[in-house]
């Protein structure tokens, strides 16, 4: 059984000026492992087009956003094995994917922990993206193309994104407490899934400043990506990870 001693302390003094050396690191670890950072950023090039081709042709194009959202949720849970490239980096040790996936294979019970969390806020946004815009418009989501036009021009269109961006945002900042720092520290630690989870919700708590100044990079960077129609998340997410890395090391250091 994980140990709940493993967990840092709060004590770390951290500022907002941190985030951009976190994002350097990021890119450091980025050039130092560019083969195995494109490989899996790929991965997430493919499931975006993967989302958006299923959606497309289910009719469902105006789900993309909030598809698009609820991908960045459970993402944090999908680059695991990005710390591991960082620790092997910051041990300077080398670079093994075999070696990092068995490391996070015995930890699978305590990432786990994160994960439900996680998959349980993402369903839960979805389904609130369909009860909220069933409440101000009726049925369900049209198709793309006819969703600006018949939609968004209508009166309760500002009511419908003024909710749908509040209720979006309490999750999303739900989901950033649950696993920002929870992730790496199971990675790096033998730790109790529940005790980095709560350890992870008091880092955000106590530095909240400094991690909605985080957490704005990293949407920033991930909607970069996607915006080049997924081709760039071959590069913003492994960055994010390994950023993701570096700024929970200064928090556990």
């Amino acid at each position: 059984m994980a140990s709940a001693m493993a967990v840092p302390s709060l004590e770390s003094v951290i500022t907002i000026e941190n985030t951009t050396e976190w994002v350097q690191k990021g890119w450091a670890d980025f050039k130092s492992a560019p083969g195995v950072s494109l490989l899996y950023g790929g991965l997430f090039v493919g499931i975006g087009y993967g989302m958006y081709f299923v959606l497309m042709a289910a009719g469902l194009g105006s789900m993309i956003l909030p598809a698009a959202a609820s991908f960045m949720l459970i993402a944090p849970l999908m680059t695991v094995l990005l710390y591991g490239v960082s620790k092997s980096l910051h041990r300077q040790e080398p670079v093994s994917i075999l070696e990092i996936i068995k490391d996070a294979a015995s930890k699978s019970e305590q990432l786990a922990v994160v994960g439900f969390a996680l998959a349980f806020l993402t369903m839960a946004w979805l389904l609130l993206a369909i009860v909220i815009f069933s409440v101000f418009f009726g049925g369900t989501p049209p198709a793309l193309d006819t969703f600006y036009a018949d939609f968004i021009s209508q009166p309760q269109a500002p009511a419908f994104l003024v909710v749908g961006t509040a209720v979006g945002a309490v999750i999303a900042v739900a989901a950033f407490s649950v696993s920002v720092i929870s992730l790496p520290l199971i990675m790096d630690k033998e730790v109790n899934g529940i005790e980095a989870v709560i350890f992870s919700m008091a880092v955000a708590r106590r530095h909240w400043r400094v991690m909605m100044s985080w957490a704005a990079v990293l949407v920033l960077l991930t909607a970069c990506g996607m915006a080049t129609f997924f081709i760039g998340l071959a590069v913003t997410v492994p960055i994010c990870g390994y950023a993701s890395w570096h700024a929970y090391k200064q928090f556990a250091d």
